[in-house]
């Protein structure tokens, strides 16, 4: 569960987690939702991503955070911590705004990153993805 339901509607915002297994390393994985900017402030959206972070130091091993965001300047609170923010540049998911995002962090290699925009009904919003080339 994120803190801060969000303001006239009250919903409440979860992350959840996976332990997942890539060529027999495990990687923590999580998805995540955090708060509109209409539901809630920036600051309130930070401490949702906070709490994701602190419960992914529980785990020293590689780490990817990816989902909604509804922010682009939260990243800066992943790159803090150390994280590869793959998706940085990779323009608009919604309207006019790069809300949604993947985050990296203990995974070596070269990264590239985009935006999905052929797909435009699964979402109010447009799916990204990242590949990771070890090589």
């Amino acid at each position: 569960p994120l803190p801060h339901a969000s303001r006239i509607i009250h919903r409440a915002r979860v992350a959840v987690t996976a332990l997942v297994t890539v060529e027999g390393r495990p990687v923590r994985v999580y998805c995540v939702h955090l708060g509109s900017p209409i539901g809630i402030s920036g600051g309130k959206r930070r401490a949702q991503a906070e709490v994701v972070l602190a419960d992914a130091e529980l785990s020293p091993g590689p780490t990817i955070v990816a989902g909604d965001f509804n922010s682009h300047g939260i990243g800066d609170a992943f790159l803090d911590r150390g994280y590869v923010w793959a998706t940085r540049s990779v323009g608009k998911t919604v309207a006019l705004f790069s809300f949604d995002h993947v985050f990296l962090r203990g995974l070596p290699g070269r990264v590239t990153a985009g935006v999905a925009r052929e797909v435009d009904k699964a979402s109010d919003h447009r799916p990204v993805w990242a590949a990771l080339d070890r090589q």
